[in-house]
């Protein structure tokens, strides 16, 4: 079985060789379509030879690690060159700093340490394997015409197509090989090799913005690799040991590991673009959409959730005190990154970038569970995991096909969808039904702040709470977008590809599986996982309540069939709908003018910049507290 997850690692390298060197276009469509069906079966094999339990694997040996070391070296070089060559120093200093670290860690320390199982595969790693393999190779294949497409638009930005499927094709293997490292220096290269990844693809266009908007998620992503790798070397020589499953075993709560647990948190939230760290997601929203949909479904946003879910034993409290200073950290910073960005997204008018602070609220919401650290409230985050990597990618898939063939970015045009494009329109309606209605929203956040409510902290329930009302007031206005009829309707003539449809109707056939689905997915995979991490023999929710959550397909399919055609609709003023703007009468100089404000009016009380700044310092403020704390703790100050 050492074969599957070995495949799944180096078959992406391989294809993405043969697509640097291939030129003509029709073949490399034939061969990313192909290579993408491999992995997703390769996945799929994966989770048949797995789903039984633990699996660790015994493959090292000097070669193999030399050979991760002079990948860290070539990344960690490369980062420098481009830094200096941009004049970004900062980026090559922490660049530089990571090399030292890890060169001087497995040429020193970690020579004395042996490395028993530097593979693990577990049902967790099932999940993410099959959420990389089928979501992200999805993405893939969508991005085939909508690359040919841009490429057509796009006529002051080169055709890079061979460098973005390479790319992305890397950004696959990488993701494998965190999900599958239980070498904790295996992690760290293939949480650099993905951190590249994520900078190239969002530099794709090469133009000043998207060069800047590169370096600042380097930045970010940097700072965690720093992180990461200091936790790795406390790790080794503290706890003797640089195997992931050992760490977690011997954890002592509450003192031992605090500094290297919100350490390894720290790198987990600037991937998961946690406050402070939120700003490079938001501004890769002006990258082509198809990379936006495969960081936020399938990749580096998902490499960060991993992690914490992974490392959530030793976030949680000990039995004697409840909590520890780690855990408590992250869950401040989960919680308020949920409430600040879901409040965001509500004022938001670019509707990718309201999509993005939606995901970055929805990691927030997977921040606080996993640093809970309990089964009941990680069986929400992996759930929360689960829902996200499918039906946002559908999300962003349609808007894609919206923004490049109708010029529209924002949501005040979006009531021309339901004439215009009612093909389009029903899939983007069931993808905003599914973040509502479908357990991903309703149902799991239920279950979250229901447990929650019944053992912990007040004020952290309040604030989930206030969030949970802010995220489903976004669903409710989108939908009530996308099923609006104008008054004065636009005829468009939108033509998007098969493949494009394909994908987006692929999205939106697994939204729908993973619903009916659930009551398996958590009998036989969630609860068995959380009961092998806890030691305890642990039900999730009764049988019952897990059928009721499968039968809210129902209601989306409602949706879907409703959305079918605009004949005959009624045409009406909606609460959050095409024709609820509010007239504003706004004064400049001796003028008066009235203009039309979207959302009743409530985007002036929802000021971005403030809400920005007050959430970036607050959680300055808590990630300074908690780091001391720890690191008082790890010296025996306190």
């Amino acid at each position: 079985m050492l074969a599957t997850p070995v495949f799944l690692v180096l078959f992406p390298i391989a294809v993405a060789g043969v697509l640097l060197v291939v030129r003509n276009s029709r073949a490399r469509r034939v061969i990313v379509g192909v290579s993408t069906v491999t992995i997703a079966a390769g996945s799929i094999v994966l989770a048949v030879q797995h789903l039984d339990g633990v699996n660790v694997y015994a493959f090292s040996g000097r070669s193999v690690d030399f050979a991760i070391l002079s990948i860290d070296a070539t990344i960690a070089l490369s980062i420098i060159l481009t830094g200096i060559r941009n004049k970004k120093y900062m980026v090559g200093c922490l660049a530089f700093v990571w090399m030292a670290i890890i060169c001087w860690l497995n040429l020193g320390p970690a020579r004395a340490i042996r490395i028993a199982n530097p593979l693990y595969v577990d049902r967790f790693s099932v999940i993410m394997a099959l959420i990389i393999g089928i979501v992200g190779g999805a993405v893939c294949v969508y991005s085939i015409g909508y690359m040919r497409t841009f490429a057509a638009q796009s006529s002051d930005v080169l055709d890079r197509s061979r460098i973005f499927f390479a790319t992305g094709f890397v950004f696959l293997a990488a993701m494998f090989g965190v999900v599958f490292s239980n070498d904790l220096n295996w992690l760290c290269c293939s949480w650099q090799v993905a951190t590249m990844c994520t900078f190239l693809l969002i530099s794709y266009t090469q133009t000043p913005g998207a060069i800047t908007n590169a370096f600042r998620q380097l930045t970010v992503s940097l700072l965690g690799g720093v992180a990461l790798v200091i936790a790795v070397v406390y790790i080794g020589i503290n706890l003797h040991t640089l195997e992931l499953s050992k760490f977690l075993l011997t954890y002592l709560p509450g003192t031992t590991v605090a500094l290297p647990a919100l350490l390894l948190a720290f790198a987990g939230m600037t991937q998961t673009a946690q406050m402070p760290f939120h700003g490079w997601l938001l501004h890769s929203t002006e990258a082509p959409t198809p990379i936006s949909a495969l960081l936020q479904s399938s990749t580096i946003v998902m490499a960060g959730a991993f992690l914490l879910i992974r490392i959530s034993p030793v976030l949680g409290g000990s039995p004697s005190i409840g909590w520890n200073i780690a855990g408590l950290t992250v869950q401040l910073v989960g919680g308020l990154t949920f409430l600040v960005c879901s409040v965001m997204a509500i004022g938001q008018s670019n509707i990718s970038r309201m999509l993005t602070c939606s995901t970055i609220a929805t990691m927030g919401l997977i921040t606080v569970c996993a640093a809970i650290g309990k089964a009941e409230i990680l069986w929400s985050a992996i759930f929360l995991v689960i829902f996200h990597a499918v039906a946002k990618p559908l999300l962003f898939l349609c808007v894609g096909a919206v923004e490049r063939h109708m010029v529209l970015c924002g949501i005040d045009g979006m009531d021309v969808l339901f004439a215009a494009t009612p093909s389009l329109n029903r899939f983007m309606s069931l993808g905003m039904g599914a973040m509502l209605l479908a357990p991903f929203l309703l149902f799991t956040k239920w279950v979250a702040l229901s447990r929650l409510a019944a053992t912990y902290d007040a004020l952290l329930v309040l604030i989930l709470l206030a969030g949970g009302a802010a995220a489903s007031l976004l669903w409710i206005k989108l939908l009530a977008r996308t099923t609006a009829v104008s008054r004065n309707p636009t005829t468009l003539d939108v033509s998007v590809s098969r493949v494009e449809l394909f994908a987006i109707a692929f999205f939106s056939t697994l939204t729908l599986g993973v619903v009916v689905s659930l009551p398996f997915v958590s009998i036989e995979v969630v609860v068995p996982y959380l009961a092998q991490v806890y030691g305890i023999v642990w039900r999730a929710l009764p049988t019952d309540n897990l059928l009721i959550a499968a039968a809210m397909t129902v209601p989306l399919v409602v949706i879907f069939v409703g959305n079918l055609q605009s004949r005959g609709a009624l045409k009406c003023d909606l609460l959050f709908g095409a024709e609820s703007v509010a007239l504003i009468t706004e004064s400049r100089g001796d003028d008066e003018k009235q203009v039309e404000r979207p959302d009743l009016g409530l985007v002036p009380y929802l000021p971005q910049a403030r809400l920005s700044a007050i959430g970036t310092t607050v959680s300055v403020i808590m990630l300074v507290c908690g780091l001391d704390a720890a690191v008082r703790l790890a010296v025996g100050v306190i």
